[in-house]
C-alpha cells in the first residue's frame, strides 16, 4: 500500500542518466529468485526488443476487496496500518456520492507490480510524468497503487508498443488474495515454469534459494 511519487523513487532517476546503456528495466523485490539462468532472460529480451512485458488487465484481474472504488474514491490511508481511519474514509466517501475521475482520458488498468518494461517505455512514462504532476497526484491515493499505477500508465503513453499482457516473474494469489509462499519442496514446480523469476520465495526456504541461485 506504499505510494512511490515518480519513476525517480525507483531509481529511473539514476537510468535516465545511462539510458545510452538500458534496454530494459525489471522490477523484482527480494522475495524474487530466478528460476532460469540470467543469460536465458537476457537472450529472451533480445529477441523481444520494444516490447513491455506487463499485465494490464480490466476489474477481472481482482481477486478481493473493493473494484471500481478502488480509484473513484480518495484513499489516503493505509489500510492494514490504519484499517479503522481506512474503512471510515470509505463509508463517508459512499454517503457523499465522492466520483473521482482519472486524469488525462487514462483508462484504470491492474496487473501485477513485478513488470520488465523496454526502456522507450520508461523514458516515455519519465517524459509524461515530467509535463503532468497531476497524474502523480492522482494515483497517490488510489488503493494499492502499485498494482494499477503502470498497469495504466504504460498503455496510455504508449498504446502501440507490443505487450503480450503477461510479465516474466510467476506469483500466485489465493483466494483471499494473499500471495503464495514457495518453500523448499517447490523447487521442481519452479524450475518447469516458463518464467525467469518467482515470487514469493520464503526466506525459511534456504535450500531452495540455494538451488535457484
Amino acid at each position: 500500500d506504499e505510494v512511490v511519487d515518480d519513476l525517480d523513487a525507483l531509481g529511473a532517476g539514476d537510468l535516465r542518466a545511462e539510458a545510452a546503456d538500458v534496454d530494459f528495466v525489471h522490477l523484482m523485490s527480494v522475495s524474487c529468485a530466478p528460476v532460469r539462468s540470467i543469460g536465458a532472460f537476457k537472450r529472451h529480451l533480445a529477441a523481444h526488443r520494444d516490447t513491455d512485458f506487463i499485465e494490464c488487465a480490466g476489474p477481472e484481474w481482482i481477486i478481493g476487496g473493493l473494484r471500481d472504488e478502488r480509484w473513484t474514491l480518495h484513499h489516503p490511508f493505509n489500510e492494514r496500518k490504519y484499517t479503522w481511519w481506512f474503512n471510515r474514509s470509505v463509508q463517508l466517501q459512499r454517503l457523499l456520492g465522492v466520483k473521482r475521475r482519472p486524469p488525462d482520458g487514462i483508462v484504470p488498468r491492474l496487473g501485477s507490480q513485478w513488470w520488465t518494461l523496454s526502456w522507450s517505455t520508461c523514458a516515455a512514462l519519465l517524459a509524461y510524468l515530467d509535463e503532468r504532476p497531476e497524474v502523480v497526484r492522482y494515483f497517490r491515493t488510489v488503493w494499492i497503487p502499485d498494482e494499477c499505477f503502470f498497469q495504466s500508465l504504460v498503455p496510455h503513453v504508449r498504446p502501440r508498443a507490443e505487450r503480450p499482457g503477461h510479465n516474466l516473474t510467476f506469483y500466485k494469489f489465493s483466494n483471499q488474495g494473499k500471495p503464495l509462499v514457495f518453500y523448499d519442496d517447490h523447487a521442481e514446480l519452479l524450475e518447469q515454469l516458463p518464467f525467469f523469476f518467482a515470487r514469493k520465495i520464503s526466506p525459511r526456504a534456504e535450500r531452495l534459494r540455494a538451488r535457484l541461485l
